[in-house]
């Protein structure tokens, strides 16, 4: 999508049997940026403004995104082996949920060492 957008939301629901990494030095943006606040979106194409984690779900929200393609990622760990169905992610705009978009599901498996 090539349009600019503002107050994204981004929903990602939790596998079963993983937890969310809470420790702000392993979210790391382009290599060397880390997940804390506002960036430069002339550098990194949006506006980074916050994260929940909650028991089943994080959300990201994010106050401009240019528009692109864009990555953005958080660290879970596994706490149980087992094969785990991921459900797709959701992002809308926050004051226009008609506008929304969602990630493919994924298939994880977690082994023991």
């Amino acid at each position: 999508c090539t349009d600019d957008f503002e107050y994204v939301m981004i929903q990602d629901p939790i596998p079963a049997g993983f937890e969310v990494v809470k420790d702000n030095s392993r979210y790391r943006i382009s290599g060397e940026r880390y997940w804390r606040g506002y960036y430069d979106y002339e550098s990194y194409g949006y506006m980074y403004s916050g994260r929940e984690i909650h028991d089943d779900h994080t959300a990201l929200f994010i106050s401009r995104l240019w528009g692109g393609r864009r990555e953005l990622s958080y660290v879970i760990e596994p706490y149980l082996p087992g094969v785990y169905h991921t459900m797709p992610a959701e992002v809308s705009l926050m004051y226009f949920p008609d506008k929304r978009g969602h990630s493919s599901e994924a298939v994880i498996t977690v082994i023991e060492e």
